[in-house]
């Protein structure tokens, strides 16, 4: 199905294989908003037409997919609010961001978030092959996929990208975030904007970075020495940030490196000692 309006009225109740809605943004504030309500998995795809994709320049853009491990795939376009400030919401247990570099693109907030409650996460090189190819691609897997290629694709200029759901027992799996060339693939991965990172537990396993203030709430984290994609190599894993902020409940663990070019805020609040990663006697550690 492909759109291009003046404005769009109401939500688009979908069970489609492409999608493309070119909302123009000129009928009025009562037809700014793309939302759309998905079965299963989609493809949004650009269809020849300029701002092809999900595009509205004065509204918000506001996607669900319905079914477990649904995949929201970017195959060519944009998923864009401009500049209007609009926040772009996606809710689906996967997403494949492969239409290119800066193709995600807005100046509101960007939220993506598994519909699963026990959905994973896997973030920047945990979630591809040492080649750098996307897990997004091999099926269900019960995580959350946003690789090297997903993370070239958001645009710089959002206010806050926030990434991840806190449920019991969801782990979040950070690989390399950074910009590097990677078998065929030259990913300019590195995080340019405010964000913040969710989930039961987190852990750190590659070369993290951030030249913004970088937030990872959680009830455990652990900071590993060994990259995912070099565990027999030298150390290569930390976060480096121009803020870091770290808001736990339970523990944290570094063997790998928390860097803050002006700031590292660490606060472990309202630890009980139980379902630790580590622990020595019986006091809260």
């Amino acid at each position: 199905v492909s759109i291009k309006a003046a404005g769009v009225q109401g939500v688009l109740n979908t069970q489609l294989a492409e999608l493309t809605v070119v909302n123009q943004g000129t009928a009025g504030d009562d037809y700014d908003d793309i939302v759309v309500r998905e079965v299963d998995s989609l493809a949004v795809v650009s269809d020849g037409l300029t701002n092809g994709g999900l595009y509205t320049p004065t509204g918000y853009i506001d996607i669900d997919l319905d079914a477990a491990e649904s995949l929201l795939s970017l195959n060519s376009g944009v998923i864009s609010t401009a500049t209007g400030g609009g926040i772009i919401n996606i809710v689906a247990d996967d997403v494949d961001f492969h239409s290119g570099d800066d193709m995600v693109i807005g100046t509101g907030d960007l939220v993506l978030v598994a519909q699963t409650e026990t959905q994973n996460y896997r973030l920047g090189a945990a979630a591809q092959s040492t080649y750098g190819r996307d897990y997004s691609t091999a099926g269900a897997t019960g995580d959350f996929n946003l690789g090297m290629q997903d993370l070239s694709a958001l645009d710089d200029g959002f206010n806050l990208i926030s990434i991840g759901h806190t449920y019991s027992g969801v782990v979040m799996r950070i690989g390399d975030i950074e910009d590097k060339v990677v078998g065929v693939f030259d990913f300019k991965a590195m995080l340019t904007d405010q964000a913040v990172l969710w989930a039961d537990r987190i852990n750190v396993m590659g070369d993290v970075q951030s030249s913004d203030l970088l937030t990872m709430n959680a009830r455990l984290m652990e900071v590993q020495r060994q990259n995912i994609q070099d565990p027999l190599g030298p150390a290569d894993s930390g976060v480096h940030a121009d803020r870091v902020v770290i808001n736990l409940t339970e523990q944290l663990l570094v063997s790998g490196w928390l860097l803050g070019d002006e700031l590292v805020d660490i606060t472990v609040l309202g630890s009980a000692g139980e379902g630790s990663m580590v622990g020595y006697g019986a006091e809260i550690n």
